[in-house]
């Protein structure tokens, strides 16, 4: 084996290491093979979902528990096998409509997960605000996508990647005329 090799080998180690003798639940997303729904999640209590969830390891509906307390704009990126996110009855933090992750109070669009398809999609009226890479890689979306009236705010990585057919923008949007 080469001693570059060996050195790679080791420096994964170490990052390992620390993520589980540091952080233990973060622990089982680097190896998570097939997750389903929320056979991960569930050993969260009160937990913050930063960049952790980083890997196409996910792969269908993902349930947010009600533990969670924080989500980064950067959680599911690259989890193209996720088709439809649901958060737990009870989280005072997110809700889900149609598959797609927001804030409790429905002003902010947090994440629509890369293998959701949606159609002719309607963001609802209330969004105030696109997270970053809250439709980034969904290369499901067809036909029109519509913003509110009260939407003021996409950040510049929130589309990045995809190929939207149409984008129509409510009549009353004093933001985006």
């Amino acid at each position: 084996m080469r001693q570059d090799n060996l050195f790679d080998i080791f420096r994964l180690f170490v990052v390992l290491y620390r993520i589980y003798a540091f952080y233990p639940p973060l622990f089982v997303f680097f190896f998570a093979k097939s997750c389903r729904n929320t056979e991960v999640f569930r050993q969260l209590n009160n937990f913050h979902l930063g960049k952790c969830v980083y890997a196409s390891a996910f792969t269908g509906e993902v349930i947010i528990p009600s533990s969670v307390t924080y989500i980064s704009s950067a959680t599911f990126t690259g989890c193209a096998g996720i088709t439809a996110i649901r958060v737990e009855e009870g989280n005072t933090k997110f809700k889900a409509m149609d598959g797609i992750l927001y804030t409790i109070d429905g002003k902010e669009l947090i994440n629509a997960p890369r293998g959701l398809v949606l159609e002719n999609y309607i963001i609802p009226e209330g969004v105030e605000k696109i997270w970053d890479y809250a439709f980034q890689s969904c290369s499901n979306i067809t036909g029109t996508l519509t913003f509110p009236s009260t939407l003021e705010i996409i950040s510049n990585t929130s589309f990045t990647g995809i190929v939207i057919s149409y984008i129509e923008v409510a009549e009353n949007n004093n933001t985006f005329k």
